[in-house]
């Protein structure tokens, strides 16, 4: 399973940050051991991975979780359900579906209950040695594109930005093409 960390590793590559990608290989990360100025790109870094994370299960390969949450006074607020919450697919109740309205930090519903929700979310602050949400999903070249665009507003290199933006967003929409729609059709002979 890919890890922030090989995010980081091929983002630093990417933008020639040799000092960071060196540190970030193996045998192993350890914030004690790094110089000052490392440290700190180390550090923007992550921050531009878990930007690029977050975009991705926003706008791309959402994240969908269903868990348990009891209302109160008609309400399942978003603290309960333990994730940052995107957006609400689903509430049921005993197994069936419930109207429900989305409100300012809570869910709207007719009665108080146990009910199960069906939500996107988007990851929390992660470690640098957790693994990406979707697994295998969205290879870590995708992300390190995000992460390098990122970098790249944040120090001032819009041109740069640019480039890798659109291979991070090319990256992402392979994901959502199907299969099917990839495949080169075979080709007819004329004679």
């Amino acid at each position: 399973m890919a890890t922030y960390k090989d995010c980081l590793i091929l983002a630093a590559a990417f933008l020639q940050l040799d000092e960071a990608a060196a540190f970030l290989r193996p045998p192993g990360y350890s914030p004690d051991a790094v110089p000052d100025d490392v440290a700190a790109e180390v550090e923007t870094l992550t921050m531009c991975a878990r930007l690029a994370v977050d975009e991705a299960a926003r706008d791309y390969v959402r994240l969908i979780k269903t868990a348990f949450a009891s209302s109160n006074n008609k309400r399942l607020y978003f603290s309960a359900l333990d994730q940052n919450l995107t957006g609400v697919a689903d509430v049921r109740r005993d197994g069936k579906r419930v109207p429900f309205k989305l409100r300012q930090g809570f869910i709207e519903v007719k009665t108080d209950a146990l009910y199960e929700v069906t939500f996107a979310y988007a990851p929390q602050n992660c470690a640098i040695t957790d693994e990406l949400p979707w697994g295998n999903r969205i290879p870590p070249r995708a992300i390190a594109y995000g992460a390098a665009c990122e970098y790249c507003l944040i120090n001032g290199v819009p041109g740069e930005a640019a480039l890798w933006n659109k291979r991070f967003k090319d990256a992402l929409a392979k994901l959502k093409t199907p299969l099917a729609e990839r495949v080169v059709k075979r080709r007819r002979w004329i004679l």
